[in-house]
């Protein structure tokens, strides 16, 4: 498989990963989803290329979409379950319920998505101290929902 990558002397290059840039890209995938989640450019570099690759797949994003579909689901059941999940503030999922099916949606559907936006998404889904888990106000998770349906919208670069 080909990526782009950026080559000081030729601008954007199309290359094959070398014997250890996609382990290293997997190991390093908290750190890189990061990066592409604040912006950064997947061709910047080899692993960030490789990255976002791998969050664009079609099974990454049906993942996502299962996960959040999963929280909005126990948010609409007035029984909690007990287990050692998280469980998120149910308040702030149900103010978010339109925007989150928006998003899941979204995740679902054919159309391309920007690499930055999955890590968008990765991050809200993952992060147990992010806004999904944690209510620091009523509206963080509205916020950090339609912010990710944004960059997932405009940025099809990746």
């Amino acid at each position: 498989m080909l990526f782009l990558v950026e080559d000081s002397d030729h601008g954007l290059v199309a290359r094959k990963a070398t014997a250890w840039e996609r382990p290293l890209a997997r190991v390093r995938a908290a750190s890189l989803d990061r990066q592409l989640a604040a912006g950064t450019a997947p061709e910047a570099s080899a692993s960030l290329a490789l990255r976002a690759l791998a969050l664009v797949r079609p099974q990454q994003r049906q993942s996502l979409a299962r996960s959040l579909q999963q929280v909005l689901d126990d948010a609409n059941q007035r029984a909690r379950r007990f287990g050692p999940r998280i469980v998120p503030p149910r308040r702030s999922i149900l103010n978010a319920s339109d925007i989150l099916a928006i998003l899941i949606d979204r995740l679902l559907s054919h159309e391309p998505a920007s690499a930055c936006g999955i890590a968008k998404v990765r991050a809200l889904v993952h992060d147990g101290a992010g806004s999904l888990y944690y209510r620091a106000t009523d509206d963080a998770l509205r916020r950090s929902v339609e912010d990710a349906v944004q960059v997932l919208n405009s940025q099809i670069s990746w």
